[in-house]
Order: C-alpha cells, then structure tokens, then sequence
C-alpha cells in the first residue's frame, strides 16, 4: 500500500467527501438550470451560455446562475486537484489519486467509502477497479444524474 493511502488517506477521505458532495449538489443545481433554459427554448453546448441582448429576463437570469455554477464547479475540480485528486468520470463520481500499487496505477475512492480501499491500473473509466491488499472495500458509491 502506498504512503498516500496509508498516512494520508484518513485526512484527504473527509476532504474528497465534501469536495464531492458539494461537487454533487452543484451538477445538480447545473443540470436544473440548463433544463430549464430548455423550457424556454434556449439550447446551447456552450457553457456557461452567453447573455445577448436578445434574452428576457428570466433567460438572463438563468444564464447568470448556469454562470455562477460553471464557476463553482471549476473551483471544486482544482480544489480536488490541489489534494492529488481528480474526478474519473463526470456520470459517476469516482476520484483517483497518483500513486497506487503499481508503477503508473491510481488510487479509486468514491464517496460514501470510509476509506481509499480501492486502485486502478489506469486512468480509463473502463479499467477494472481493484481492491487494495490487505484492505477490506465497503460503502455505496454516487451517481452524478
């Protein structure tokens, strides 16, 4: 096992934890707002859309918040990044950490997990999550819808 799973895992967990959380609420809060921008006929890959002088006031609005939420959400994933960590997947909320069992693997936590107990080979979403040695997995992982 890794120092960072061993010593330091027991700080970042409660860190990650919030990070992730609060990660969660604002997707959410993200997708809400762009659900109802699609309400109001307004559709756009771009984020955060744009104001133009064309928008009511309620696009306007909804606009800002989409802008404001682009934002905090920019500043969990580099507050993620400043602890070593970084979201694996935008579907499923799953952080890996450099510095798993073997040379090149990454350490998986997911929230709801009490501890980092898990590594994978690579930074693939599609690669096998592995149990670490001599540490027993548990806890319920978080989907981002």
């Amino acid at each position: 096992m890794t120092d960072v799973a061993t010593s330091e895992s027991g700080d970042i967990v409660p860190r990650i934890s919030h990070l992730c959380l609060t990660l969660v609420k604002v997707s959410n809060a993200l997708r809400d707002v762009l659900y109802a921008l699609a309400d109001l006929g307004f559709v756009s890959s771009r984020l955060p859309p744009r104001v133009n002088e064309r928008d009511g006031l309620e696009v306007v609005r909804l606009k800002d918040r989409a802008r404001t939420l682009c934002k905090e959400r920019d500043a969990l994933h580099e507050a993620m990044g400043s602890l070593g960590a970084r979201l694996l997947d935008s579907e499923q909320v799953e952080l890996i950490i450099e510095g798993g069992p073997v040379e090149g693997s990454f350490l998986s936590w997911q929230p709801g997990e009490p501890e980092i107990a898990w590594w994978r080979r690579s930074d693939d979403p599609g690669s096998e999550r592995l149990p670490l040695d001599g540490v027993r997995p548990s806890g319920d992982q978080v989907q981002l819808h």
